[in-house]
Parts: structure tokens; C-alpha cells; sequence
């Protein structure tokens, strides 16, 4: 749920379990608040990726020397395995963590292109992290990343 509280404090996003409250000034238009809303998307997961890949990166002996986060309209990402980049959708950052570190670790981008794990992995470990997440993805509740 997205509260908006116009005020004459200065500009904010807070967020609790089940609401985000966007303070904004009085007679800001839509669009400007939209685009607070987005910058906060995005700076969240740009602070909640690192984390998730040094994690898979020690355990897949891979290295990732990008990341960027920006609006996608058909994908949740893309990567460039010749220079060890990921494109990330910023709608990423309004899904549960499971879903972000699933995208990142197999993350298909309509072609089944895997994200952090460059080309060549076999499937019996691409089928084996679909297991590992799915299970966890299945454990918590009816959630779809896709």
C-alpha cells in the first residue's frame, strides 16, 4: 500500500512491513513524485545486489564488475558475460529478496540466458538451483517473480 502525505517537511520514502509512506511537498505533481518513488526503488536495490553477489560469486567462481539498474520493459535483466555485466530491472525492487537473488543467480531473461553464472554451466546445475529456489520461493508463499 503507497501512502502520499503532502507536508511542508522535506522529501522522503519510508517504508514498514506492509506500506510505503512518500512524503513530498505540497503541489508536487505525479510525475515528480513518481520519479522519488523510482529513485527509491532503485537505490534499494542497488544496496540489497552487492551482498547477494559476493555471495554467489564465491560459490560459482565467477566475478561480476557491474552492475546497472534501470527500467526494463520486457525483462527482469540481461548480462554481458564477455565483460562480467548485469542489467537490472528496478521492478526487482518490488519483489521479495528470494526473487532478486533468484533472477541474479539464474535469472532468465526470456531466452534463458543466466545472469550471474556466464555461459557454459551445465543443466544439471541451472536444474538444481531451479530446485533450491523454488523450493524456497514455494516455502514462503505464493510468490511469482515472473
Amino acid at each position: 500500500l503507497l501512502k502520499v502525505v503532502e507536508n511542508d517537511r522535506a522529501p522522503s520514502v519510508e517504508a514498514s512491513h506492509n506500506r510505503i509512506i512518500l512524503q513530498v511537498r505540497k503541489g508536487w505533481d505525479e510525475k515528480r513524485k513518481q520519479q522519488m518513488l523510482d529513485a527509491w526503488y532503485r537505490d534499494n536495490l542497488r544496496a540489497a545486489v552487492p551482498a547477494i553477489v559476493a555471495k554467489w560469486e564465491k560459490l560459482m567462481d565467477v566475478k561480476v564488475t557491474r552492475i546497472f539498474v534501470q527500467r526494463m520493459k520486457t525483462k527482469w535483466g540481461s548480462c554481458n558475460h564477455r565483460n562480467g555485466s548485469i542489467r537490472l530491472n528496478t521492478d526487482l525492487a518490488k519483489k521479495p529478496r528470494q526473487c532478486l537473488e533468484y533472477i541474479l543467480v539464474h535469472g532468465a531473461d526470456g531466452h534463458g540466458h543466466v545472469l550471474l553464472l556466464a555461459t557454459g554451466i551445465g543443466e544439471t546445475i541451472v536444474h538444481e538451483l531451479d530446485t533450491l529456489f523454488l523450493d524456497q520461493l514455494h516455502h514462503i508463499g505464493s510468490i511469482h517473480c515472473h
